[in-house]
């Protein structure tokens, strides 16, 4: 299987098919929404479909290359780090963020209220890594190597409890967390820490993906949150908007992983 997906110059075959896909589907959902005349992500079932696991796969893909297998991080390592970061997601971010409001003719200082918009992925990007980078650092302090493992999914389930909390929602709202784009590091952290760890235990990662009873679940899955979100979006019920923000939540995940498992097992024959 390894042979069959990693080449003698250390690529993986996988990930250079699934990054090449995911770049096809970002400029085929633009195109469909801002050059065909759509007002919905809905009028294209095509697009709707695309879009659900989209976002999600570009923080997985982003998760699996962060992650350095021989790497030893050290505070002169992190910092080096996390200063070419600023330097391409957050001061990038900003100024040409800023000389887009300016075309618009708004204020170059609006996203201190609205938030970067457009280029909230960028911002959302540069928080994970600093959570990532934060791990290695712990578990030298601790002694352990599990502490990277355990730090991920605390934070994962931590992100993904608090949909449900009241008080982070209205953060959300607050210009800060407009500026920080809170809600979306909250709804894809879980996808860039799956990314790390599948690369961190690719080996068994890729076993999992020749089996055929693996691959039929989460097709299965994957068909099942479709219909399911779907009928929730379209219901005439009376429900809370809360359950439905956390009942698309919930299948974002797991349509994500199931088609993401797809595309990933489609590299084979590339």
């Amino acid at each position: 299987m390894n042979k069959c997906i990693e080449e003698k110059t250390g690529r993986l075959r996988y990930f250079d098919a699934l990054r090449g896909f995911s770049m096809i589907f970002v400029v085929f959902s633009h195109v469909v929404l801002f050059s065909m005349g759509l007002t919905d992500v809905k009028d294209s079932t095509v697009n709707w479909v695309i879009m659900t696991f989209r976002m999600p796969l570009f923080f997985f893909v982003s998760g699996f290359f962060a992650y350095r297998v021989c790497t030893k991080w050290t505070a002169s390592l992190v910092g080096d780090v996390i200063k070419r970061k600023i330097q391409a997601q957050v001061i990038g971010t900003i100024v040409f963020c800023s000389l887009f409001l300016f075309c618009q003719g708004q204020g170059i200082f609006t996203w201190l209220h609205t938030g970067f918009q457009g280029y909230w992925f960028t911002i959302t990007l540069f928080q994970m890594f600093l959570i990532f980078l934060a791990l290695p650092l712990l578990s030298r302090l601790c002694c352990t190597e599990r502490m990277l493992d355990i730090g991920l999914l605390l934070v994962s389930s931590v992100y993904f409890l608090s949909f449900g909390v009241p008080v982070i929602r209205e953060f959300w709202d607050s210009p800060l967390g407009g500026i920080l784009c809170e809600y979306e590091v909250t709804r894809y952290f879980q996808f860039f820490a799956l990314g790390i760890f599948c690369r961190k235990y690719w080996n068994q990662f890729a076993r999992l993906l020749t089996k055929d009873w693996f691959k039929t679940f989460f097709i299965v899955i994957f068909v099942m949150c479709l219909c399911f979100m779907n009928l929730i979006e379209n219901s005439q019920i009376s429900t809370p908007p809360q359950f439905h923000q956390d009942s698309r939540h919930s299948c974002t995940i797991c349509r994500f992983n199931s088609r993401s498992f797809i595309l990933l097992q489609q590299g084979e024959i590339l």
